[in-house]
């Protein structure tokens, strides 16, 4: 990742695996990414969910895609639009 801040940098860093980034429509483009933190939707990663999300939204637009981060057991950590 050549931009972003060192937080967003930071939080890339436990990205393991990501899925759908490569076809999209702009008609409901949905991309999974999963990273090793762990403590789901309520537990202390959601914030370098966020920051995840926010930074895919950098790197990939679509007039309908929805991005969504899950920590390492497969639970939501956070989603958002790009």
């Amino acid at each position: 990742m050549k931009h972003g801040s060192a937080n967003e940098k930071a939080a890339i860093g436990h990205v393991t695996k990501v899925q759908g980034a490569e076809e999209q429509n702009d008609i409901l483009d949905s991309v999974d990414i999963y990273t090793d933190f762990t403590g789901g939707l309520l537990g202390p990663h959601q914030s370098e969910g966020k920051l995840i999300a926010s930074a895919f939204a950098d790197w990939k637009t679509s007039k309908n895609g929805l991005v969504t981060i899950y920590d390492a057991k497969g639970e939501m950590l956070a989603n958002g639009n790009f």
